[in-house]
């Protein structure tokens, strides 16, 4: 927003970005509060960073996904250049960890997956995806050995609490075509890459940011949102305010005279999943595939080496891996120590070359709340932009956009209630 609309953002953390923002710590080493990537269907974000020109900052790989497992045994789902279903029933045909009848078992499920409508996958709602695909005959070698990390990648949940219309509509976004399979990771922090441009556009343009100064709760005056309440006692007044907080924190900052509002109600039922991300610093490089890797039976999901995508770093002949543990419900896991003790003995299982290798820092950054489980029945709950108070508006990822929570909804919802408050305030 620019021209005679001025833009006022409140941030309660003294750094900006949220659940995106990355920060140095006292040694000066990038830490992030996740592994953040995209992909091509990300069409929103990847032209918001065009027009910011931060495109560039994103690194893309192949269109293959690269599975790890014990001993650095490596397995490729590489996807041709032939239409869906056949470029994915050709990538599982060809996955060297999958027995012929695993591959086989994949064939009418990929059918489903990747021609249905989304009206078709919304009848799955109700479902997780291991009943959908218990009943399509996916066997289980195939669920776990293929679907798991990357469902544990894509949603922080397992194929047992996952709706198998959040998955399957993963599987169309990807499976468009063979392009469509890269994954692209930023070349630096997303602050860096994507905070940063965002927060210098918008000051170029006249709009401010305040760090470090909380909301208490909104303003409504007439059965309008006139403004908001800081925490320090002072109350800012707006034509329209956007709040584009995590959904378990949209209730708090409601007056009484909302909290009954339906959409509000349905937003405080959404459960949101907890996440860590550990980094770890080796005094060497430990190979592997390039990329970002899924590795099934680890404590960790995906994970990456931030040496092959941090200016910083190269040449420093370490591998600095930041690996991602979700769902972190296990108890065993709360404790920093324990995790990372369980993190750095899966790696060492997995690349033989971390064995003789001597872990130099380690860091776990958890986020308690990050997005909203994708369970059976949860996408009901997510309300749309204008939940009809005047004056009043919502983005984030737990916003209705017809995406699931990423940072895809994440942008369309802002640039719907950006386009929504210009609207508002003519």
């Amino acid at each position: 927003m620019s021209g005679s609309y001025l833009s006022l953002i409140f941030e309660s953390s003294s750094i900006s970005g949220g659940k995106a923002a990355s920060w140095r710590d006292e040694t000066g080493a990038l830490i992030e509060a996740g592994l953040h990537v995209c992909f091509p269907y990300h069409r929103h974000l990847l032209s918001l960073l065009g027009e910011l020109g931060a495109g560039s900052g994103i690194k893309w790989a192949d269109a293959a996904l690269r599975y790890v497992r014990t001993d650095g045994d490596v397995a490729e789902l590489r996807f041709p250049r032939l239409p869906r279903p056949l470029n994915g029933a050709f990538a599982i045909a060809r996955h060297r960890h999958l027995s012929l009848c695993d591959r086989l078992s994949a064939l009418f499920g990929a059918v489903e997956a990747t021609l249905s409508s989304h009206g078709w996958r919304s009848r799955y709602e109700s479902i997780t995806f291991a009943q959908w695909a218990q009943r399509r005959g996916l066997s289980k070698a195939l669920v776990a050995s293929v679907f798991e990390p990357m469902i544990g990648g894509l949603t922080f949940l397992r194929s047992d609490e996952v709706s198998a219309r959040a998955m399957l509509d993963y599987i169309v976004a990807v499976g468009g075509s063979t392009d469509a399979y890269r994954v692209g990771q930023f070349r630096g922090g997303t602050a860096q890459v994507v905070i940063e441009p965002l927060v210098a556009d918008l000051v170029a343009r006249g709009g401010r940011i305040r760090t470090g100064c909380a909301v208490d709760s909104l303003v409504i005056d007439g059965g309008r949102a006139t403004g908001v309440r800081l925490q320090d006692g002072n109350q800012v007044r707006a034509d329209v305010v956007i709040v584009a907080v995590p959904s378990h924190q949209l209730g708090r900052l409601m007056p009484a005279a909302l909290q009954h509002n339906p959409a509000i109600r349905s937003v405080a039922r959404l459960q949101a999943v907890p996440v860590a991300s550990v980094l770890v610093r080796f005094d060497r490089l430990l190979g592997g595939p390039p990329g970002l890797r899924l590795s099934p039976g680890c404590v960790f999901n995906t994970w990456a080496d931030m040496a092959e995508l941090l200016p910083e770093l190269a040449g420093s002949g370490r591998s600095v891996l930041q690996l991602v543990v979700a769902p972190l419900r296990c108890p065993s896991l709360l404790d920093d120590a324990a995790l990372t003790a369980r993190v750095i003995a899966d790696v060492r299982r997995i690349l033989p070359a971390a064995r003789a290798a001597r872990v130099e820092k380690t860091v776990v950054t958890r986020t308690p709340h990050s997005v909203h489980a994708a369970i059976p029945g949860a996408e009901q709950l997510r309300p749309d932009v204008h939940i009809g108070v005047p004056g009043l508006l919502l983005a984030g990822d737990h916003v209705c956009t017809g995406h699931n929570p990423n940072m895809e909804s994440a942008v369309i919802s802002g640039l719907r209630a950006a386009n929504l408050a210009i609207e508002a305030a003519r």
